[in-house]
């Protein structure tokens, strides 16, 4: 799936590369800027940075709903997800904003990655839903996370006032994809232990 790790790569602002040896055998490299410790901000070996610390205490097990109607979009935020949670974490997918109130009767979701633009019932308006069910049924609130390509001005505050907790522009990089993520989750999922059903 080299499309993929291109997206991937991509993403993070690197890139793939592909040579070939002498021998005939092909080479393929990865580079991706990792940036540079400005003068004062020196860290010491092993000390985490605030929001790196959330990111180490994301749970083993999650589930996690991505609402996007662009596959190629979808399946390069599973692949971002599946490096950053491994195995315990159980990923659906959904193409838009009625398949995912469709897919929340059949299961409770930790977090929704939630694209705003899409054709039928968009994100702001499938998130307004959510909302509204989780306060007549008194439930615990899903964490929300809008993706967009759209970093306009007041799109965050679209958002956060349509009921989403945070926000994220794509392209959607890992590192920063993995620091929303640890600081919107509930305490109770920051704990590295087992999802009690």
């Amino acid at each position: 799936d080299l499309l993929i790790a291109c997206g991937v790569a991509n993403s993070m602002g690197g890139e793939i590369k592909i040579s070939k040896t002498t021998d005939g055998d092909r080479i393929i490299s990865f580079e991706a800027p990792m940036g540079k410790v400005l003068p004062g901000e020196e860290r010491v070996a092993g000390e985490s940075l605030p929001e790196e610390k959330a990111a180490e205490s994301l749970p083993e097990n999650l589930t996690v709903l991505i609402v996007d109607d662009n596959r190629f979009n979808r399946s390069l935020t599973r692949t971002i997800l599946r490096k950053m949670g491994g195995s315990g974490w159980k990923i659906s997918l959904a193409e838009g904003g009625q398949e995912a109130l469709d897919l929340m009767t059949e299961e409770k979701f930790d977090l929704i990655l939630m694209d705003v633009q899409m054709p039928g019932m968009d994100g702001l308006e499938c998130t307004r839903q959510i909302r509204m069910k989780e306060s007549k049924e008194a439930g615990e609130a899903v964490t929300i996370i809008a993706m967009t390509a759209y970093a306009m001005e007041g799109d965050r505050q679209r958002c956060l006032d349509a009921g989403m907790d945070d926000y994220i522009a794509k392209p959607v990089e890992a590192d920063e994809l993995k620091s929303v993520i640890g600081k919107n989750l509930p305490q109770r999922l920051r704990i590295n232990t087992p999802r009690a059903d």
